[in-house]
């Protein structure tokens, strides 16, 4: 943490901080963070008449993910177009390793990837966009 030179008390000022992040950061806070942030989600894509096809799914059109243990937190469709919607609303990142193998998933099950997340580095997003490029390609 960075403070101006003139603040008198900045240790004060930094324990508040830490307490703020460690509050944040309990499991029972960020679990229901997260749970609160798939609600959104659903609440969004069913305003827009998308259908639920699956809750945290690995299976899609006959198809089963089995290459890693990772499922989707919906499958959604509409106008005959499937949608892998991955949810992350944590305050840090997701793991860099999950999104590349989610974005593998809805390769291989045929869906178009979806992530709402809080945040992503831009790097990892140009990633995604490229890789749903390549696979929107494919179709």
């Amino acid at each position: 943490m960075l403070w101006h030179p003139s603040l008198r008390y900045y240790k004060r000022e930094a324990a508040s901080v830490v307490k703020l992040v460690e509050e944040y950061s309990n499991p029972n806070i960020a679990g229901a963070i997260g749970l609160h942030g798939e609600t959104m989600v659903l609440e969004g894509f069913a305003r827009n008449e998308f259908v639920m096809k699956g809750r945290n799914a690995r299976s899609y059109g006959g198809k089963e993910w089995k290459t890693t243990g990772h499922n989707l937190d919906f499958i959604f469709e509409r106008d005959d177009v499937a949608y892998g919607v991955e949810v992350k609303n944590t305050l840090g990142y997701m793991e860099q390793e999950e999104l590349r193998a989610k974005v593998e998933m809805c390769k291989w099950l045929g869906i178009k990837p979806v992530f709402v997340a809080r945040m992503l580095p831009r790097t990892w997003i140009n990633e995604v966009i490229d890789r749903r490029r390549r696979i929107c390609a494919d179709y």
